[in-house]
């Protein structure tokens, strides 16, 4: 049991909430240091730049200190960087925020020309284990069994390479995870109180905002965001905590919207092509039919199968006339096309690094393109020994539909282990949508990428559906060691 004010401990010792366990502090510990070491020791790792890093670059004043192109992209990671004119952000994303916080203390701890990557690693790194060890704060009123088995998997999710190797970098990638493992953190910190008040639900919210900004794909993902936060309405509800709910619960949907809004249409128009041609059209049996359905001109089938990104595409021209939605009309009548469609990219669901980006720097000595075989073991055995495909997402999705209600429906939402059920629920969700946005968003391209917050999202339920399975093994076993309980005898 756990109040507002101390945690008990299996010994019945108490403690301060804000403290974890010796057995979490542990992993806490060990997963700082193993980032740490990973991104800060020499040499270090990060994610070499394809193309976008003057996404976050740009607004942030950064230009690179190598001009030839080989150096510039892919093979390597460029670790310093020259400050230059800020440049108007392609759209909105929460990495800027913390790309400022690292140039802050940038200037507070070297004063220099120059920026180094590793400082905005640090920064993220900081954020990324606040939420980290909120979470280890839930695991402290676990049993033995569940918080154990949970603490080693968590070190290996949290620590596997394809997840911090992007902090050493300017993708949008690191905001995901890192806002995502904070949201979660500040749901279960929140979920542990014994009176949820209005200023905890508008703080979940205020987290979540940075998660729905980090990219694109994750404003749809501000929907199953307020579902999740709608557990605590089971709860002795508040009229002031039921107005905080529904204040902020629609300032999340309209800053989606506001940010949905903010995407340049040329980028809108890059996603639609990729969609179109570079994915259905390129296996298509007739392109020309397909084209007139969509009418378009048929003439445009000597594209099918050319990225948006190719020279000579016109993608400027076109993009404007179709959209997502005449894209899943046309799909949801050939559904035989979007299941071959979602098929191609499930088959990547696992992969998680794309081979086409180094993790090392130049100076290193490193052949170009190498990327960390260490702390790899999670998407590793992932990769290997787990199916790619798309009955083993159904799969996952009807095991994960049925273990959520079977617990809400024995114990209902508003207590710890249905409140812990229904944040698997909302991120099984959000699964589930992020898969479809990847699938419709831009097709076959660049999808090991784009699969990113997909991963970590079926990492996020399969650890919560571990915690509890361990759970329910230990208590079975303790029942077993113990033996059957027995009754004293009645009074005469």
């Amino acid at each position: 049991m756990t109040n507002h004010e101390t945690d008990e401990d299996r010994t019945g010792r108490k403690r301060p909430t804000w403290c974890a366990g010796p057995w979490e502090s542990f992993v806490f510990c060990g997963i700082a240091a193993i980032i740490i070491y990973q991104l800060f020791v020499p040499p270090i790792i990060g994610v070499a730049d394809n193309g976008d890093y003057h996404r976050v670059m740009g607004p942030l004043g950064l230009e690179p200190t190598v001009t030839e192109w080989s150096d510039c992209y892919f093979d390597h990671v460029n670790r310093q960087y020259r400050f230059g004119s800020t440049l108007e952000a392609a759209f909105p994303t929460s990495q800027v925020l913390l790309g400022k916080a690292a140039l802050a203390v940038s200037g507070a701890v070297a004063k220099g020309d120059h920026f180094d990557l590793t400082v905005l690693g640090g920064v993220n790194t900081a954020v990324y284990l606040l939420g980290i060890y909120l979470i280890l704060l839930h695991f402290s009123s676990l049993s033995p069994a569940a918080r154990i088995i949970g603490g080693v998997f968590l070190t290996l999710m949290a620590t596997d390479v394809s997840n911090v190797s992007f902090f050493n970098s300017f993708y949008s990638e690191s905001a995901s995870l890192i806002f995502l493992t904070l949201m979660i953190g500040v749901f279960l910190t929140i979920n542990r109180q014994a009176r949820i008040r209005a200023w905890h639900i508008l703080g979940f919210f205020f987290i979540a905002a940075f998660f729905v900004a980090a990219k694109p794909q994750n404003h749809p993902l501000a929907v199953p965001v307020v579902l999740i936060a709608g557990v605590w309405l089971w709860r002795k509800t508040r009229t002031v905590d039921l107005l905080a709910f529904a204040a902020g619960g629609l300032a999340l949907l309209v800053f989606a919207g506001y940010l949905y809004s903010s995407v340049p249409d040329q980028i809108k128009y890059y996603n639609r092509w990729n969609v179109l041609f570079y994915s259905i059209l390129a296996d298509s049996p007739d392109p020309r039919a397909d084209l007139s359905e969509l009418d378009l001109e048929p003439d445009l089938a000597a594209y099918a199968g050319r990225s948006a990104f190719e020279e000579g595409v016109p993608v400027l021209e076109v993009g404007g006339d179709f959209n997502h939605a005449d894209l899943t009309k046309f799909l949801m009548k050939h559904p035989l096309r979007f299941v071959s469609l979602a098929s191609d990219c499930a088959q990547q669901i696992y992969v998680k690094i794309d081979p086409l980006n180094g993790h090392f720097e130049k100076s290193s000595g490193i052949p170009a393109r190498q990327q960390s075989r260490d702390f790899s073991q999670w998407h590793k055995f992932q990769d290997a020994g787990l199916p790619h495909s798309l009955g083993w997402l159904a799969f996952l999705t009807i095991v994960l539909a049925g273990g959520v209600g079977f617990i809400i429906f024995r114990h209902g939402p508003a207590g710890s282990e249905g409140g812990l059920a229904w944040l698997a629920a909302g991120l099984g969700i959000m699964a589930a949508m992020e898969f479809g946005i990847c699938v419709l968003g831009d097709g076959t391209y660049d999808i090991v990428k784009h699969l990113f917050l997909f991963q970590v999202l079926l990492d996020a339920c399969f650890l919560v559906g571990v915690i509890w399975l361990a759970g329910r093994i230990g208590e079975v076993v303790q029942k077993l060691v113990k033996g059957p309980e027995k009754q004293s005898p009645a009074p005469k």
